[in-house]
């Protein structure tokens, strides 16, 4: 059974023989699940000075990080320091009740992440993904490994940006906010060339169109999509360019929902 740690609480000083066991006992999890909103979930004050001194991450061979933000205190980025580490694969954060519509959710800890963790192949977030120009230029160059992005908004920047990754083969996301201006040129050519499985939510008929124009360079096999034919004039030849459709016509699957 793949160790799970959800919870800590330290309740005496440990002795020295303590502190190994319990460094012994850190190489054998790879999932963790942090809610830092919660003081039962984070790490006790006390353990994670002890690992500051030592300049160590608790788990070494960690391969899954679930995270929940907490408002940018200062515990966060310490904490995320004493986990982020190279053996991580797979993030999962989770946003604030709101659903993380505030701008820069997760900055600078999603920063942190991707500086600390470069060979991430899975990211999973419950909330947007906007950050300030600061954190943006981090975020740049990290996630170069990514394969899967699970999210629930991208901006412009982002979406960009996550099609130049090399790897990425699957992109789940709710909403893609810059499909929301009139540009026919949404990505630069030769953009998600890996991009094989493309999943999102809510879209207008125009908006897919443009979507899909983008797209052309990518071998897409599946598509998944729901649109909005209330969303503005509709009429019957408006989704017409689906016939013609470069991508549609190579996907293997292609799962369309009008609502």
């Amino acid at each position: 059974v793949e160790p799970v740690l959800t919870r800590a609480r330290l309740v005496q000083a440990l002795s020295d023989q303590q502190w190994e066991r319990l460094a012994q006992l850190g190489t054998r999890v790879r999932h963790i699940a942090c809610n830092m909103t919660d003081p039962d979930s984070g790490i006790p004050e006390e353990i994670l000075a002890h690992y500051e001194y030592l300049g160590a991450v608790l788990f070494p061979r960690l391969q899954i990080l679930a995270w929940r933000e907490s408002d940018g205190m200062p515990i966060t980025v310490r904490s995320l320091h004493r986990l982020a580490s190279p053996s991580v694969s797979r993030i999962l954060l989770g946003a604030k009740w709101n659903w993380g519509f505030d701008d820069n959710i997760f900055a600078p800890e999603i920063a942190t992440l991707a500086e600390r963790c470069p060979n991430i192949r899975h990211l999973d977030v419950v909330g947007s993904l906007t950050f300030s120009q600061e954190s943006y230029q981090r975020l740049r160059a990290a996630f170069h490994h990514l394969r899967s992005v699970s999210v629930f908004d991208l901006n412009r920047d982002l979406f960009v940006h996550f099609g130049s990754l090399p790897h990425l083969e699957r992109l789940s996301v709710a909403i893609i906010s810059c499909l929301y201006v009139c540009d026919d040129e949404v990505l630069p050519q030769g953009s998600y060339l890996a991009l094989r499985h493309l999943s999102f939510g809510t879209i207008t008929p125009e908006q897919l169109r443009r979507l899909l124009l983008s797209l052309s360079d990518s071998p897409l096999s599946e598509l998944d999509a729901t649109v909005n034919v209330y969303c503005g004039p509709f009429a019957r030849g408006d989704l017409n360019f689906l016939h013609t459709s470069h991508v549609v016509q190579s996907l293997q699957t292609f799962h369309l929902r009008l609502i």
